[in-house]
């Protein structure tokens, strides 16, 4: 109760200030987070190419607490690439107050279609913070992203069947089965830590407690089969025992999909998110993973 009560106080104070205050006071939070430099870190290479950026799904910045902060991370990025940098914005719920802040602000303007200068998008970083799958689908293949900052692609994706994400979003699956494969072909290192580019972190003591969950498992699994074949011997009918034979999972040909890119790695995605947890920006960045699509 006493959270939430601190919450609504909070979004009530942010009322009462203008857009500009706020921003000012998220820009610095952002600034100096930790979370920042990683990501300036991982930017860096590409600081002298990037001259434009895509910003879609950020919600309405004037009424929106995570919008807020999602447009202060916008502006500390322009900042770091450089001024002259070309936005381009679009939210659907975006309101009067956010169309005017945007036209005011230079070499910024709203476009729900991809602009012009988005041909070539190895120049583009695309901000897409929370988007919706369908969404994120039809950019990946629009408008043929190189830089994507956006929702980890695995996590964003993990409460789909492999089966059920090729068939409703095949751009998709095509791009976490590349980051899939970039993290099984990863040597295993087995001293100090790793963190892989799927953003799972690897220790010795990881790959210990893994070998022995498989081997306790794999012993009570022998001792539940041993125990239940002493008790009986369950009758299946024909039929079925047919059928279970000729079931085969789906064979999924990711060659066949239609895409840009032939491959994914994840450039940065601070940490496995512990980085972006326990902040003054709440969830405003969760799942957020910088990729690298080629």
């Amino acid at each position: 109760m006493g959270f939430s009560k601190s919450r609504k106080h909070e979004r009530k104070t942010l009322q009462n200030r203008s857009l500009e205050d706020v921003l000012r006071e998220f820009r610095d939070d952002i600034k100096c987070s930790e979370m920042f430099k990683f990501l300036c870190g991982s930017l860096e290479p590409y600081r002298d190419v990037v001259d434009r950026v895509r910003c879609l799904a950020i919600g309405s910045f004037h009424d929106e607490f995570p919008a807020k902060y999602q447009m202060a991370l916008l502006c500390e990025l322009v900042s770091f690439f450089s001024a002259d940098v070309q936005v381009s914005i679009y939210d659907p719920v975006f309101t009067k107050e956010d169309y005017e802040y945007v036209t005011n602000r230079h070499n910024w303007s709203v476009s729900q279609e991809p602009p012009c200068w988005i041909k070539d998008s190895t120049r583009t970083l695309f901000f897409i913070p929370h988007a919706p799958l369908d969404l994120t689908e039809q950019v990946l293949q629009r408008e043929c992203p190189h830089l994507w900052l956006a929702n980890h692609a695995v996590a964003h994706t993990d409460r789909y069947a492999e089966f059920q994400l090729y068939e409703k979003y095949p751009i998709m699956s095509k791009l976490v089965y590349l980051l899939n494969q970039e993290t099984s072909e990863l040597p295993l290192r087995t001293s100090g830590k790793e963190t892989n580019t799927a953003g799972r972190t690897i220790t010795k003591a990881t790959v210990q407690q893994s070998t022995e969950r498989d081997e306790n498992a794999a012993v009570r699994v022998r001792t539940s089969v041993t125990t239940r074949s002493e008790e009986f011997t369950p009758f299946i009918p024909r039929r079925k025992r047919r059928n279970r034979k000729s079931f085969q999972a789906p064979q999924l040909d990711y060659a066949k999909i239609n895409s840009h890119f032939e491959s994914c790695r994840v450039l940065q995605d601070f940490n496995g998110g512990e980085l972006l947890k326990n902040k003054p920006w709440i969830n405003s960045f969760s799942d957020l993973a910088l990729h690298l699509i080629e």
